[in-house]
């Protein structure tokens, strides 16, 4: 809590003194023109100042002027932006980088689907987010839809949407970025595009690496204990084409590989992968439009586990998890029609294939593994959906949603073997088994004047679980969590409500939401050291959300956001030690700030602070993680209307924070104090 109110007090300060300045007229206008931005993620094109939920924006300015090096990190600043766990794609093993907006989540996987160019983000075997495949310098926005009014897009969409724009093809001209820094940390960007004969294209890649930083606490490290260093790649290009009058033709396609230690010689992890995607989309003379996309994402993952000594001068295999395959294929066709001046409806389906599995050996004895496992399966999702938006007076405006989903998991088995004498230890195949859901929603948004927007909206949404919830046991150091053939999906009701402020130069939002998970899926501790995932009951999460930005002339700028968040399983008739108890990993109080000034002609620079409260680790709620704040910096000066360096600082003080504690008082820790300069050029 006392970090909590020292943040509290850096900010009013930082505030306090940016109002010395005069408020300008312009400012006011660059709000507004923000507001003109029409928010893909509402899936009807809706301008921001008209979308029921509550919305963040994050422009190509606010990305490139960002201390972070990765896209996750750079959204620690977005209220109710949380990964499982506290580190950042950077160092954390990618199984915990699943995210969640306001604090609905109770493990790695995802409870928000994260999309790039209308492809799902979203790992098809485990739901977490393979953040290294999009670099920050391939972004153009990121729209941030908190909320179940993002139910039209089905699955994952727990607690809102994550839409990621990146480059379009036709941006004529050439960029290269490179940055080196601290820990061996190193990173380069490059896009190509233009237009010949009609085709618009582009062509970009990236490489980061960093030789990272030991991720247990010192005071517990041992012999065994060496940095978490990683490093990623990936090549994309686009080609986009007019097919008629009133069509456009889009390919993407691409590839990608990670490859990451995890604090010891004997644990690691990697991943390849690429994807295709064909789009294409017609303006009608009607004033409607129609879109249709079909994609598919391919991957391979493997990691490697160890068991540890207690004073951590050894370490021995544990797990050797050597090939995990998994694909997803989909297609989605939307339908967007304005009535009449009044009425605007918008309707499609979609359809996801998703497949994987696990092959691994484990119970190492005696030098070698004696096992091997598999296990998998195969899900398919099928949805319809309609939205009618209505605007029966300028100020109000109504919205009505409806979707319904048929989810269908199959195939699903596992087997396990012995190694020398080929014995079947195990042999499980799953029944097949599917249902429908029915998820409604409405919305509404009220202009009071120019000044005040009044918004609220009311929904229901549901997530499947993930082929590794179901079908996978894993392990993290020496706590063991096994698989469930038997989880249902999580379904969530809630409501939220919100007002805006906006006038000369200072725009102000808060956001009440009150949400009930039912089935919630969880980690459950069966023993010390063990855990199962289990539909635990009923989980309440209730919250509010406040935001606000300062903007005294055309080169200052000051924002903040503050996210209270009351999460506590209310319900487990059959395991009644959780009652009561807060979701692992998730904060009460998150305190997040920006000052930042800019003079196009000269420099750039911005100042962002976050605070967090202390969490809990495990289910029980008896391995505290305490509570944190860091400082990072970022500073640009330009050489010439085609050239910039710049300097970056993240956790500026070098602060220690937890970011996971096992069962047996082991605790991780996040990145330190990490510094670098770079270069950007633009032709």
């Amino acid at each position: 809590m006392r970090t909590f109110v020292n943040s509290a007090a850096v900010i009013a300060a930082i505030i306090g003194a940016t109002f010395c300045h005069s408020v300008r007229a312009a400012a006011e206008e660059r709000f507004y023109e923000l507001d003109t931005v029409v928010v893909e993620a509402s899936r009807a094109g809706l301008e921001l100042r008209r979308v029921p939920a509550n919305v963040t924006v994050l422009t190509e300015q606010r990305i490139s002027s960002s201390a972070a090096l990765t896209l996750d990190e750079m959204l620690l600043d977005v209220p109710g932006f949380s990964l499982f766990r506290r580190s950042g794609s950077a160092s954390a093993h990618p199984t915990t980088q699943g995210v969640s907006l306001r604090g609905i989540g109770a493990s790695g996987s995802s409870r928000s689907l994260v999309l790039v160019d209308g492809m799902p983000l979203n790992d098809p075997f485990g739901g977490w987010v393979n953040w290294s495949r999009v670099r920050p310098g391939r972004v153009r926005r990121v729209e941030v839809m908190r909320g179940g009014t993002s139910n039209v897009w089905g699955n994952y969409a727990l607690g809102g949407v994550i839409n990621i724009i990146t480059a379009q093809p036709g941006e004529k001209q050439v960029s290269v970025t490179a940055s080196g820094g601290s820990q061996g940390t190193s990173s380069a960007d490059f896009y190509a595009g233009g237009t010949t004969r009609g085709n618009n294209f582009s062509l970009e890649g990236s490489w980061f690496g960093t030789g990272g930083w030991p991720v247990v606490r010192a005071d517990q490290r041992g012999a065994i204990d060496t940095e978490a260093d990683s490093r990623n790649w990936s090549l994309a290009g686009k080609l986009s084409r007019r097919i008629s009058n009133e069509g456009r033709l889009t390919v993407q396609t691409g590839f990608y590989g990670e490859k990451r230690s995890n604090g010891t010689p004997l644990t690691g992890n990697g991943t390849d992968g690429g994807w295709l995607s064909l789009r294409a989309d017609f303006d009608r003379a009607d004033n409607s439009s129609l879109g249709f996309q079909a994609f598919a994402n391919f991957q391979g993952f493997h990691s490697t586990f160890s068991s540890q000594a207690a004073d951590r001068s050894s370490e021995t295999p544990s797990l050797d998890q050597y090939d995990v395959p998994a694909s997803t294929v989909g297609a989605v066709v939307e339908w967007l029609k304005p009535l009449s001046a009044r009425h605007l409806l918008t309707a499609g389906s979609d359809f996801r294939f998703v497949s994987g599995e696990t092959n691994e050996y484990f119970f190492y004895s005696n030098g070698a593994f004696q096992r091997r496992r598999s296990a998998g399966g195969n899900q398919q999702l099928f949805g319809i959906f309609g939205q009618e938006v209505y605007t029966p007076l300028p100020k109000l405006q109504l919205s009505a949603s409806l979707r319904a989903d048929y989810w269908q998991i199959y195939d699903g088995f596992r087997t396990e073997t012995d190694r020398t004498t080929h014995e079947v230890l195990r042999d499980d195949s799953f029944g097949s088994r599917g249902a429908w859901e029915l998820d409604p929603g409405a919305g509404l948004v009220y202009e009071i004047s120019r000044e005040f927007k009044l918004r609220g909206s009311a929904y229901r949404t549901f997530r499947l679980p993930t082929l590794n919830e179901l079908f996978r046991p894993f392990r993290v150091r020496n706590d063991v969590t096994e698989a469930n053939e038997l989880l249902d999906p999580e379904r969530l009701t809630g409501v939220d409500a919100g007002l805006d402020f906006r006038r000369d130069g200072f725009s102000a939002g808060i956001t009440g939401y009150y949400n009930r998970v039912r089935g919630a899926i969880a980690n459950r501790t069966v023993s010390t050291g063990g855990r199962q995932r289990a539909n635990i009951g009923r989980m309440r999460v209730r919250g509010l959300e406040a935001e606000f930005t300062v903007q005294p002339d055309s080169r200052w700028g000051v924002s903040a956001s503050y996210l209270f968040s009351s999460s506590a399983i209310t319900a487990a008739p059959l395991f009644p030690a959780l009652e009561l108890k807060r979701p692992p990993q998730v904060p009460r109080h998150t305190f997040t700030a920006a000052l930042d000034f800019a003079d196009p002609r000269l420099l750039t620079i911005s100042l962002q602070a976050r605070s967090v409260s202390g969490q809990y680790e495990d289910d029980l709620n008896t391995l505290p993680l305490a509570g944190f704040a860091t400082l990072d910096i970022f500073a640009e000066r330009k050489l010439s209307e085609r050239a910039s360096v710049y300097f970056h600082a993240e956790n500026l003080f070098d602060r220690v924070y937890e970011t996971g504690r096992t069962s047996e008082g082991l605790v991780s820790v996040g990145e330190p104090r990490r510094f670098g300069a770079g270069v950007r050029t633009r032709f």
